[in-house]
């Protein structure tokens, strides 16, 4: 079968990948179901990269793929190019964000400047309105040397967002 000049995959054949990986038998593919699939696909894919495409595939929000959305994305024939730019794009998003509170560039957020990046999260919900500037800057601070890193930003950020 032929579509517009590209190949359109039958139904049948993507109800049948689609039951290969819905090992629980739940009629929905979950994190690790979907990232088993593009592993045996050659993609091997980190946890936040398979929370960012399950974000940009899962249409409906529940954090697993219906079939619907499995046909959709099977489909695409630049289904793996798509994922690779969302992961990109995402990338980019906290490069940008973690920059605006590291005016000096040094690239750690020191504990000077960690309370407008204090307030931000808050203001975005992704820090307790409880938290005190210590408490936030112990949770995203690790090594506990008293700055920020992109690594551990990009750590919290991977945490608050699944």
């Amino acid at each position: 079968m032929y579509s517009g000049g590209q190949q359109q995959i039958p139904l049948v054949a993507i109800k049948s990948v689609f039951q290969k990986y819905d090992k629980d038998n739940s009629g929905t593919i979950g994190r690790y179901e979907f990232k088993n699939l593009c592993y045996e696909l050659g993609y091997f894919m980190s946890d936040d990269e398979v929370k960012t495409a399950l974000d940009m595939i899962d249409k409906d929000g529940t954090g697993h793929l219906s079939l619907d959305e499995f046909v959709s994305f099977w489909r695409d024939s630049d289904k793996f190019k798509k994922l690779d730019e969302a992961q990109s794009e995402r990338l980019k998003a906290s490069v940008a964000y973690f920059r605006y509170f590291d005016p000096d560039n040094s690239g750690n957020i020191s504990s000077g400047e960690y309370p407008s990046l204090h307030a931000d999260l808050i203001k975005n919900s992704l820090l307790a309105s409880s938290a005190t500037v210590d408490q936030g800057l112990a949770r995203l601070d690790k090594n506990k040397d008293g700055k920020i890193s992109f690594n551990e930003f990009m750590a919290y950020m991977d945490e608050v967002q699944q």
